[in-house]
């Protein structure tokens, strides 16, 4: 049996049960932009470089302060400061 057989995920690796890259770690998180109004979180993965830049960093505690479907920007307080994280980021955002 060849080893390149088998399925595998964009690194290389083969798929294991729970998926490709890190579907299984962050299941139970779901998206910033799903993220109900005037509650904390903890960013759990993310992936846009402008908004770490920002202080959206892994493992920091954020709060929606605003979040209307309608619009096309979150506001998110981070520490003492807030920020306006546009939806298409938050897409890319996991939080917990």
């Amino acid at each position: 049996m060849n080893i390149f057989s088998k399925e595998r995920n964009c690194h290389g690796k083969r798929l294991r049960k729970g998926g490709g890259c890190g579907e299984r770690k962050y299941r139970h998180c779901i998206s910033l932009s799903e993220a109900m109004e005037n509650r904390r979180y903890i960013i759990r993965a993310n992936p846009d470089k402008q908004t770490i830049e920002m202080g959206i960093a892994p493992s920091s505690m954020v709060f929606v302060h605003k979040n209307n479907i309608n619009e096309a920007n979150l506001i998110i307080g981070v520490g003492e400061t807030r920020i306006i994280v546009p939806r298409k980021s938050a897409d890319m955002i996991k939080v917990k």
